[in-house]
């Protein structure tokens, strides 16, 4: 008998996810139309890119949890990633990925809204180019450095690039299929591997 209720209340917690999914997945394609205005918002350096988004996924403040919201902007960014694209004279990326284009514009306070108030990964690579936004700034920075103009803006995406990859996880292309350490997230060993370093790294 135990063993019914069991099943039936675990059929029923993942009858319920399923449906909390498709609920936070159900939000019809934005019209072409908002994912420009996320590009003009970004050379705006407007932060009404947060209600747009949130607008843009069904997400409603009012009625939505931050999880909710969270969720709901992450499957919309996640699902329509190569919509969210932008052209401008100056971006190298023709119809590269907003998250590269608010780096060009100057607007780096954008990458870091998304990722603390919707979570969303910035570590998918751009259909463009096949390169992440990290791979973008390494090549920005190579760019400027021959110039020696430029040489201020080579120190200010360095300091993004440093930022991204130790607070922000931000990884290259290269990185996405290997394991990563994440600072502050324990890694669990088996005990005869830990046994060979007590005292040396303990």
């Amino acid at each position: 008998m135990k063993k019914l209720i069991t099943l039936c209340l675990l059929m029923a917690t993942i009858f319920t996810i399923q449906a909390q999914e498709k609920e936070v997945c159900d939000c019809p394609k934005p019209k072409d139309g908002k994912f420009v205005n996320i590009c003009v918002l970004v050379e705006s350096q407007d932060y009404n890119y947060k209600k747009e988004l949130m607008a843009m996924a069904c997400a409603d403040p009012k009625k939505d949890s931050p999880e909710i919201i969270k969720a709901k902007v992450n499957c919309m960014f996640e699902k329509y990633y190569a919509e969210f694209s932008c052209d401008s004279e100056g971006f190298v990326v023709s119809q590269g990925n907003v998250l590269k284009y608010s780096i060009n514009q100057d607007f780096n306070h954008f990458v870091y809204g998304v990722v603390k108030d919707f979570g969303l990964d910035i570590n998918i690579k751009d259909p463009t180019d096949g390169k992440t936004l990290l791979d973008f700034i390494l090549d920005e920075i190579n760019r400027y450095k021959k110039y020696p103009a430029f040489q201020d803006r080579v120190k200010e995406l360095e300091d993004i690039y440093n930022t991204l990859k130790n607070d922000y996880y931000a990884l290259h292309a290269f990185e996405l299929n290997k394991p990563q350490y994440r600072r502050g997230v324990k890694i669990d060993l088996p005990k005869d591997i830990l046994q060979k370093y007590v005292g040396k790294y303990s």
